[in-house]
């Protein structure tokens, strides 16, 4: 993250963020580092961008918690509807998406594309030429949600209901795994960071 802002100007660069947990604790350590670099140079830089590609059936709580982080970072949120290829093709022939070299993503190895990327990656055949960058490419699912507790970094309160992955409302649902029954007899779903077995953290998905 820290080599991204010395190799590349503010308007060069964008961060991929849905409101999901891993681009969150991204969003958080871009932030972060972003401030610390303005403070050791002396300077105040412009805000980070953000796009949110829009999903076909969004979920409104999730859609409510990024426009909520994007006043919290103060963040220049751009939304575009999916699919993402097509969308990132689209940005990319508009003015600010000319400049961009760089794309700053949440993605970590847990995740189904994940597996074989590196920290610094250029895209696809296809895909707009851009540099992927993932930082947080080697925690795990709990370190993710380690970084986000110790640091008190807000998240999507759907986390706190027993959803574990987000993607829309179609196509997600609460982790099964973290149900149980109270003492009342009531079913009830455990915290996101209380799930024990990493490997089911997409259990919830369609």
């Amino acid at each position: 993250m820290e080599k991204v802002f010395e190799d590349y100007n503010h308007d060069e660069i964008y961060l991929a963020f849905n409101g999901g947990k891993d681009c969150t604790a991204l969003l958080h350590l871009a932030h972060t580092i972003k401030n610390k670099r303005d403070v050791d140079l002396q300077q105040e830089s412009p805000p980070l961008t953000a796009v949110y590609f829009k999903p076909k059936n969004p979920i409104p709580e999730v859609e409510a918690f990024i426009r909520q982080t994007s006043t919290r970072y103060n963040v220049n949120l751009i939304t575009e509807e999916g699919p993402i290829k097509e969308a990132v093709e689209r940005l990319s022939k508009t003015e600010v998406g000319k400049k961009w070299k760089v794309v700053l993503m949440g993605t970590r190895k847990a995740d189904p594309i994940g597996k074989n990327l590196q920290h610094f990656q250029k895209t696809d055949a296809g895909w707009a030429n851009l540099i992927r960058v993932s930082p947080i490419l080697d925690w795990s699912y709990k370190e993710v949600w380690t970084y986000l507790r110790n640091f008190s970094v807000n998240y999507c309160s759907l986390y706190d209901e027993g959803f574990t992955s987000l993607d829309d409302s179609v196509g997600c649902e609460r982790n099964p795994t973290l149900k149980y029954t109270d003492e009342a007899g009531n079913v009830k779903y455990k915290p996101a960071y209380a799930l024990e077995d990493e490997t089911t953290e997409r259990s919830g998905r369609r």
